[in-house]
């Protein structure tokens, strides 16, 4: 009890917290999953599938380097705001949560807080999981055609229960809203 880095450390726990750890670009990181969830709604319900893979894709791939330029944004406003030790922005190109946590480690060692952020990452992550489930539209906008061949394997593999042989055709770009249909061509195959 009586040792000097121990009553340092316990001094700096129980004191209010005197440094800032939240800005603006942080929480702009941790808002990244609504931002994509959101886009991929509108763009899904406005276009459906057929113009839409490109752009779905850009929707989930072009936040990764933005959480890298906000991960050195949000550092240096640490810095500013004095903290000594604060996470790298570098954790960031290995993903935006992996910065989140190693940032939310180095604040809570030296202010106490800063754990917000990496919550609320993680919540809005489970609930575009839920979206994907609720919506599978979603998945099949970014990658329609893996779903438009699985649509013709299923058709083919159904047929052949029953002993027929097919040939089957479905559109390249598979309805993706609940009540919406596409006609798949076939025919007898040898």
């Amino acid at each position: 009890l009586l040792d000097p880095r121990y009553q340092a450390y316990l001094k700096a726990q129980t004191a209010p917290h005197t440094k800032a750890t939240n800005n603006g670009a942080v929480w702009m990181i941790a808002l990244i999953p609504l931002l994509q969830l959101v886009l991929s709604l509108l763009v899904l319900t406005a276009f459906g599938t057929s113009e839409a893979s490109t752009i779905m894709l850009a929707i989930w791939l072009a936040p990764y380097p933005i959480a890298v330029g906000l991960a050195a944004i949000d550092r240096h406003n640490l810095k500013k705001t004095g903290h000594e030790v604060t996470a790298h922005w570098l954790w960031a190109f290995l993903s935006a949560p992996v910065y989140l946590i190693a940032r939310a480690i180095a604040a809570i060692r030296e202010s106490g807080g800063g754990f917000g952020p990496v919550l609320v990452w993680f919540a809005l992550g489970l609930l575009q999981i839920g979206a994907i489930v609720a919506v599978p539209g979603l998945l099949i906008g970014t990658i329609p055609t893996v779903f438009a061949d699985q649509a013709e394997q299923s058709i083919v593999a159904d047929a052949a229960i029953i002993g027929a042989v097919l040939e089957v055709t479905c559109p390249d770009t598979p309805p993706v809203l609940v009540g919406q249909t596409f006609e798949c061509s076939g025919q007898r195959g040898a």
